[in-house]
């Protein structure tokens, strides 16, 4: 009984080393990783292939106790390959800024560790935008792409010290193509899918 009551004890004391005791009310960081992006349409028979991108850039986060705000500014490689059956093929490839403004909330809040969920919008330029045509006719203009995008992330992260995992998911929920009529439906349109792993360092 001795030997399990030291055994408890050291376990308990352990657990509350590991757990917090204060919160930091800033902290800032830098983040990269891969983009697993694809394209959506309302046109009903197509096919799609994933397009790999990059990301990556700085973050913020403003903590009150166990939430907090994640306000992010990231250089971002997104795009996609859609194949209309009988139509031709897509190709659409950007290049931008992206802002996620993120509020979390941490599951689990311990000074070493901690595990967190997040959703927010975000808001995206792209200074390089531009779609391919293959095997179909190409009335498109670039000029008229949509160089203004917006959507939701939806994720979860896990910090380690002073390294954080995040993975997240972003409904794009603008039409990339602008004006520009798509398969000669004016309603189908393209918008971002993305799969975001992400790995980052707290500066402070």
């Amino acid at each position: 009984m001795k030997k399990l009551g030291f055994i408890i004890g050291c376990f308990w004391l352990a657990f509350g080393a590991l757990h917090a005791q204060s919160v930091k009310p800033f902290e800032f960081g830098v983040k990269a990783g891969l983009n697993v992006n694809n394209l959506s349409t309302r046109f009903p028979d197509y096919t799609n292939d994933n397009y790999f991108g990059l990301h990556a850039g700085g973050f913020a986060r403003i903590n009150v106790k166990r939430f907090h705000v994640q306000p992010e500014l990231l250089y971002t490689q997104v795009g996609g390959n859609v194949s209309i059956i009988g139509g031709g093929q897509y190709e659409l490839r950007q290049q931008g800024l992206m802002m996620p403004i993120l509020f979390g909330f941490k599951i689990l809040d311990f000074s070493l560790v901690n595990l967190r969920v997040h959703a927010g919008p975000f808001f995206a330029w792209q200074f390089q935008n531009e779609v391919t045509v293959f095997n179909a006719a190409n009335n498109f203009s670039n000029d008229r792409l949509n160089d203004f995008t917006a959507g939701v992330n939806l994720g979860a992260g896990i910090d380690i010290w002073k390294v954080s995992f995040d993975l997240r998911y972003q409904w794009g929920l603008t039409n990339n193509l602008g004006n520009n009529n798509f398969a000669s439906d004016p309603n189908a349109g393209l918008k971002n899918a993305v799969w975001e792993v992400s790995l980052g360092f707290k500066i402070f």
